[in-house]
């Protein structure tokens, strides 16, 4: 028996409970069934780069790093590295978020840059847009 999954924005998608199941407790795996639907290649969303990293526009709707399955191939990741082969991944968004993320050029950049992630070192900071109004 197929029943709602709320969506963002409102929407619902009917879901059976072997898909509930598939998805599980993560939410964020609900495109696997639903179908992955990534932004087109506008090109690099490129904001800073220099000898050691790339800085780079992640738009929402699109995985930093590939998924599983052959559906799920296209990324940022991916993206990146058809362009600029050294391109190393050094932290992930998720697929509906968009932000800034750091690619590092090579192997010793990318343990580096994963340190100071890994030590809280990096200062992020997130941002949510909001339409009408909080109840309390």
């Amino acid at each position: 028996m197929e029943r709602d999954l709320p969506l963002a924005g409102g929407a619902v998608a009917p879901v059976t409970p072997a898909e509930i199941a598939t998805v599980g407790s993560r939410p964020d795996h609900i495109h696997q069934f639903l179908g992955y639907a990534p932004p087109p290649d506008t090109g690099l969303p490129l904001v800073f780069e220099d000898e050691h990293l790339l800085v780079l526009n992640k738009p929402g709707g699109l995985l930093s790093v590939p998924g599983r399955g052959e559906q799920m191939h296209d990324c940022l990741a991916h993206r990146v590295q058809a362009r600029c082969p050294e391109a190393q991944i050094v932290h992930r968004l998720d697929m509906d978020t968009s932000g800034l993320i750091v690619m590092a050029k090579g192997p010793d950049m990318q343990k580096a840059l994963s340190l100071l992630f890994a030590l809280r070192q990096v200062h992020k900071r997130y941002v949510a847009e909001v339409s009408g109004l909080i109840e309390p």
